[in-house]
Formats: C-alpha cells, sequence, structure tokens
C-alpha cells in the first residue's frame, strides 16, 4: 500500500485528547475521539509534572508525568534521595512523547490549552527555553530527532469534519516551517522514529479498525512523503502506540490486542514481521526509549502508571519506578544519554 505525495499541509484546528486514556479502547469504534463539547473540559482539568530521575554514571531519566495537580513543571527530582531539586514550568498542558537529541537538549510534546495546536518544546540541558516548533501542528504527540538535528514530529492534526487525521511533520533545527506530509486516514498516532538510513516510521490506529506501521524510506523530503505500510498486523482491534530505533537497527513498539497480551514488539530489518518481544506483564506499553550504549530500555506503562527500566536486549527488569519515585501518571521517559540513530 502506497500513500500519496508530497504536500506542505495547512495549519489545522486541534483539540487535545488523552491517548493514553482512549488508546486501549477498540479502534473499530469513535472511543478514540473525544466528542468536541468534552474538550474545553479535558484541557481545564489536566495538569502535567515531569521529572528527572538521577541514574548511575550521572544520568538523568525525564519523565513526562500527567498526574499533578497544580501548574506543571519539569520537575528534576534526585534519584537516590528522590529529592525535588528544581523544576522547568510547563504551563496548563497535556504531556505527550519526549526526547533527549545528540548535543542533550530535550524535547518536549504538549497539547496546549491556549491555542488551536500543539507544542513542542526544545530546552538545553540546563532547563532553559530554546526552541518552540508548532507550525502546522495540530496534536502532536511524540517527537524524534536525527543525527543531524532535523526533528520529526507525530501529528492527529485535528480536522472538525472528519476527526482527527495523523500524519508526520519534519523541521529543520530552530526553524519553526515545516514539510507535512498528507494524512494516512482517520483516527490517531502516538508513535514516530527514524532509523540510520533516515528511514521515518509512524505508527497509525484507524477509527475504522486496525493498525498500521507507516514507513517513509530515507525520510520525508527523499520519499517525497510517499510512505509504505509495513506487512506486521496486530488484528482489526489492535493497537501500535510509541517506537524506538534500537543501536542495531531493530524497531521497537508497544502494542495491544484483543487476541494476545499487550507488548513491545521487536521488528528486525527489513520490518517485514515481529521478530520478539521486550519485556512482558504489560497493560499499555505506550513509549519506549533506548539509552545510547544501547544497554539500557525504558518503557512507559500508562495503565500501570509505571516507568520500566529493562536490560537491553535481555529485557530482565532492573528497576520499576511509580508514585514512591514521585512519578503519578507517566507517559515518557528518556535517558539524558539516549540513542540518537
Amino acid at each position: 500500500m502506497r500513500l500519496p505525495a508530497l504536500h506542505t499541509a495547512a495549519a489545522a484546528s486541534a483539540a487535545a485528547f488523552l491517548l493514553s486514556a482512549c488508546a486501549g479502547a477498540p479502534q473499530g469504534t469513535s472511543a478514540g475521539l473525544l466528542p468536541s463539547a468534552m474538550r474545553p473540559n479535558f484541557r481545564a482539568a489536566v495538569r502535567t509534572n515531569a521529572h528527572s530521575l538521577q541514574l548511575p554514571g550521572g544520568r538523568v531519566l525525564y519523565v513526562t508525568d500527567d498526574g499533578a495537580s497544580q501548574d506543571t513543571a519539569l520537575d528534576v527530582i534526585q534519584y537516590r534521595s528522590l529529592m525535588n531539586v528544581g523544576s522547568i514550568p510547563l504551563g496548563h498542558v497535556a504531556p505527550f512523547g519526549d526526547w533527549v537529541d545528540k548535543n542533550g537538549n530535550i524535547y518536549v510534546v504538549v497539547a496546549s490549552d491556549t491555542s488551536n495546536n500543539g507544542n513542542v518544546y526544545e530546552y538545553n540541558s540546563g532547563g532553559g527555553l530554546i526552541f518552540t516548533y508548532n507550525s502546522t501542528l495540530g496534536l502532536a504527540t511524540d517527537v524524534t530527532t536525527d543525527r543531524h538535528g532535523n526533528v520529526y514530529v507525530a501529528d492527529n492534526g485535528w480536522n472538525s469534519a472528519t476527526g482527527d487525521e495523523p500524519h508526520v511533520a519534519e523541521f529543520e533545527q530552530s526553524v519553526n516551517e515545516s514539510i507535512s506530509c498528507p494524512p494516512v486516514g482517520i483516527g490517531n498516532s502516538n508513535g514516530i522514529a527514524v532509523d540510520q538510513q533516515g528511514d521515518v516510521f509512524l505508527t497509525v490506529n484507524y477509527v475504522s479498525g486496525g493498525a498500521s506501521i507507516v514507513e517513509y524510506p530515507r525520510g520525508i523530503i527523499k520519499s517525497r512523503c510517499v510512505g509504505t505500510v509495513l506487512p506486521i498486523d496486530v488484528g482489526p482491534y489492535g493497537s501500535f502506540y510509541g517506537a524506538a530505533v534500537d543501536t542495531r537497527g531493530n524497531l521497537l513498539v508497544g502494542t495491544s490486542s484483543v487476541t494476545a497480551a499487550p507488548s513491545v514488539a521487536i521488528i528486525a530489518p527489513p520490518y517485514t514481521s515481529i521478530t520478539g518481544s521486550l519485556g512482558s506483564g504489560w497493560s499499555r506499553p505506550f513509549e519506549v526509549r533506548i539509552d545510547r550504549a544501547g544497554t539500557r530500555a525504558y518503557v512507559t506503562d500508562t495503565a500501570a502508571k509505571t516507568v520500566t527500566v529493562l536490560a537491553y536486549p535481555g529485557g530482565s527488569t532492573i528497576a520499576t519506578l511509580g508514585t514512591a519515585n514521585g512519578i503519578s501518571a507517566p507517559v515518557s521517559a528518556v535517558d539524558s544519554k539516549n540513542y540518537v540513530p
């Protein structure tokens, strides 16, 4: 299956909805889309925290957390002492994916409650806001970068006539103008990843039923937004969540299905079938990240409200972080020494 050719999308009106809450519903219904009347109430109610947990070797783990009751911040908490040592204010927003690029800059995806678009905030390692990406974005949900610093965003571009229209947008570093590919259906997208060859992967869950992973070979520009749906099926009511690529080029994607237990699927090149899985006992493995050395994986389970640190690629659990670590409802977690393909 091939997708439409390149175009630059006009700015879309967006309304925020909580993917982690609705993604577990069967995709063959409209359960993935909140009625428009509910959206303002949702925005007013959502608060966000993001925590930084000290890891061995001076590393930190940045965790976007949807569980705070006050105005939100990117909180910094020492892992060993669990003491809050600082914060980056985010405001009244709904959090989604976060990412760390090759320079150690931090990206946080949020749904705005004051405008009709999502935002991707870029901070330096000291917590200073560097840049905001939001041109053409409707409801951004996940972010990644390549080795050149280009920024890729999974966006659900709210359309009042049809609903959410998942697509991918690409930004040059510190340039708020994007190339935005045509929508790949009606539904939602929870994840985006880029491999060493510049191939871009977008996870998509369709309101009409089913889910897919769309690959843009050699990237958005070189593929001219002509994507290919990978031949990987999780069933008519299955879902694909967040995605990452490891140091060996394997694609990792959180999945759920009515016919199988939720999993973190491992898909080896050439990405034609699921070749393994990571860990077990998941409820909704919503986001996955890999550290720079390729020896640690971080899986955020939005149903269990935990972040699990695993040995990689073996999959044994090193630690499970939750309320005892000051985390209420984590959405995404990324190592400060993140792997950028």
